[in-house]
Formats: structure tokens, sequence, C-alpha cells
């Protein structure tokens, strides 16, 4: 019975590790920006390269998409509240302001 478990996660882990990462392009109320989604043991986890600070994850890969955007949009606005980029400008152009 041990030896059946083992025989399975192991067999988990290699077709985990035969999928590849996909990249998407994800739409937001911001733009497009390029996403990342990684395969893991039970889903996908999501980063954004583009805007610093967006990891997400899903069940799935329409529910990583789901959740990419809704991560993408929440980390700009707080960027914005925070004074971290300017209002107004496309993200394409968002200026961070400098701490000093």
């Amino acid at each position: 019975m041990l030896i059946n478990k083992i025989l399975l996660f192991i067999d988990r882990r290699c077709t985990i590790l035969r999928m590849r990462k996909v990249k998407a392009e994800i739409k937001t109320d911001y733009g497009d920006f390029a996403c990342i989604f990684t395969p893991d043991e039970v889903g996908y986890t999501v980063t954004c390269p583009s805007v610093e600070g967006v990891v997400s994850w899903g069940k799935n890969l329409a529910e990583a998409k789901k959740m990419a955007r809704e991560a993408v949009e929440l980390c700009i606005e707080v960027k914005v509240e925070n004074n971290m980029i300017s209002k107004g400008l496309s993200f394409r152009n968002l200026r961070v302001k400098s701490s000093a």
C-alpha cells in the first residue's frame, strides 16, 4: 500500500514537471500585461514580471487568469493610493515616485 502511494506521488510529480509554463496576456482596466502561469501540484501559480508584487494562484488555467487580472489591478490601485505611481497615466507610462 505504501509503495503504491509513493509510485502515485512520483507519477504526479513527473506529470507536473512535464507541464510547461504558460505565458498569456491578461487584459485589465489598466492595459494588457504578460503573465506567467506555472503549474504546480494542484493548480497554477501566476506572476506578472511587469508589475512588481503580483503573485496569485488558481486551481485551473481559467481561474488563474481571472485571479491574475484581479491581482494586477489591485496591485496597481494600491501603488496609486500609496503615491508610488502617478495618477492619470496609462500603465506603460507610469512613473514610480522616488522616496527621496
